[in-house]
């Protein structure tokens, strides 16, 4: 499912310029912090702004699901079942940095303020007290808060100190 699948070759094949794909590859999976999100116990399904993603959405789906090595609490949001028109969330705009507190990007052009509503699901059943609300800048730089700053364990960070004022 992720490397795709090019159509078998027919009687006319060789005289084609190019294959066709049967079923599309799905490159941005490497970015798998957007489409998955676990907070706590609990985990999200994104809900990806572009088409081109939300094949990603279902497969995660049926992971944090029926995966054995995923095993969670239940899926507190499922944004496959989102309708795209105003409404994303996508994981590089959430960080669980703490048992108590969340950082949730905002208002970029892939995080909109309608993102944050998220946050009452995990204020009920995650044990997160606090939310640090971070206003992004439109810019295609910092289209996502893991791309200003990204946290990489318990008492560690990684900032793009341009973007942090």
């Amino acid at each position: 499912m992720i490397e795709g699948a090019l159509e078998e070759a027919g009687p006319i094949s060789p005289g084609r310029s190019t294959r066709r794909a049967r079923a599309a590859a799905l490159p941005n999976l490497f970015f798998t912090r957007d489409v998955g999100i676990v907070i706590g116990e609990h985990s999200i399904i994104g809900s990806m702004r572009y088409g081109v993603r939300w094949t990603e959405e279902l497969l995660v789906k049926a992971l944090f699901r029926y995966h054995p090595c995923l095993e969670n609490a239940g899926i507190l949001y499922d944004g496959s079942e989102e309708k795209r028109n105003n409404y994303t969330l996508e994981g590089g705009d959430v960080h669980p940095s703490a048992p108590t507190c969340s950082c949730s990007g905002s208002a970029s052009a892939r995080a909109p303020r309608r993102s944050i509503t998220c946050c009452d699901l995990v204020f009920e059943h995650c044990g997160v007290k606090d939310v640090i609300v971070v206003v992004l800048p439109n810019e295609r730089t910092a289209i996502h808060l893991d791309m200003i700053f990204t946290q990489l364990d318990r008492e560690l960070c990684c900032v793009y100190p341009h973007r942090i004022s």
